[in-house]
């Protein structure tokens, strides 16, 4: 992964990125760096992250792949028991109520949580 830092041109190649640049008074403080592609650092130029990210209709930064992890968890949670809840109210046979939850469970953790 390391091996690939500032090798312009190659796979995963990356650079660090000042979310508020440098030009603008961002500092060097980890709080401000962040790993890029190359590509995508430099044709930020001298604009905030958050500016870019507005310009493409982004509101907030990428998931990690543990925090999507983490929601669908919470999705696949929240679709069974509306599967469930739905299943006990329309008092169909448990089995049926059982398979709600279980389609309900399928459905939320399919969603991307992006």
């Amino acid at each position: 992964m390391f091996d690939n830092y500032g090798q312009f041109g190659k796979r995963g190649a990356w650079e660090v990125d000042h979310s508020n640049p440098r030009a603008r008074g961002g500092t060097n403080r980890r709080n401000n760096l962040r790993p890029a592609s190359i590509s995508a650092n430099r044709s930020k130029k001298d604009r905030s992250t958050r500016a870019v990210r507005r310009e493409y209709g982004m509101s907030r930064k990428p998931m990690s792949s543990e925090e999507q992890d983490d929601a669908r968890a919470e999705n696949a949670a929240v679709g069974g028991f509306i599967g469930l809840a739905a299943g006990t109210l329309l008092k169909v046979h448990p089995a049926t109520a059982l398979a709600g939850l279980l389609i309900g469970a399928l459905i939320g953790h399919s969603v991307d949580p992006e």
